[in-house]
């Protein structure tokens, strides 16, 4: 199977929202076999705790190899970026807030997405494991950019089982 990346990064910060993340990569990682890494950003008083959380947290992916990496870095976003590989997937979570609730406390996933050129899968508050189910969506706007999308969204939907489908940006919107 043609699998459109060579490993699955699942950003956490120590809270349950950001593990929910882990339901979807490890059942991505059990479907294409790529290997799966959990990263979490601190300071550098906190790396020793650190480890020990993601040290936990590999150990309860079962027969999963899970390598794990902390990263030292002011900004969360850039730290993502960093320890990413050519052909990485970003699996993290978002809070899903919108408007008043964002503008205040802000979005990492928001933030990350505005600077990263990986595919980046994004788990909503309201996903649960299964999470691939249903159609896979490419949504292009007609540029030829967004056109990009098409071939991965294709081996995505056959390395899923499921039907693809794009959308327009009006409705992706």
């Amino acid at each position: 199977m043609d699998v459109p990346f060579s490993d699955i990064v699942v950003p956490l910060d120590g809270s349950p929202a950001a593990e929910r993340a882990l339901g979807p990569a490890l059942e991505l990682v059990r479907r294409t076999g790529v290997p799966l890494r959990l990263l979490s950003r601190c300071f550098p008083d906190e790396t020793d705790a650190v480890a020990m959380y993601l040290s936990k947290l590999a150990a309860r992916c079962g027969d999963v190899e899970v390598e794990t990496t902390v990263a030292t870095r002011d900004s969360i976003p850039d730290a993502i970026v960093d320890a990413l590989g050519p052909r990485s997937l970003v699996c993290m979570t978002s809070h899903g807030r919108g408007g008043l609730a964002r503008a205040i406390m802000g979005s990492i996933a928001e933030a990350l997405l505005r600077v990263i050129d990986r595919p980046t899968l994004v788990v909503g508050p309201h996903v649960t494991t299964p999470a691939f189910a249903g159609r896979v969506v490419a949504c292009v706007d007609g540029s030829a950019e967004s056109e990009l999308t098409l071939a991965p969204a294709h081996t995505w939907a056959d390395m899923s089982g499921e039907p693809a489908a794009s959308a327009p940006q009006s409705l992706a919107s």
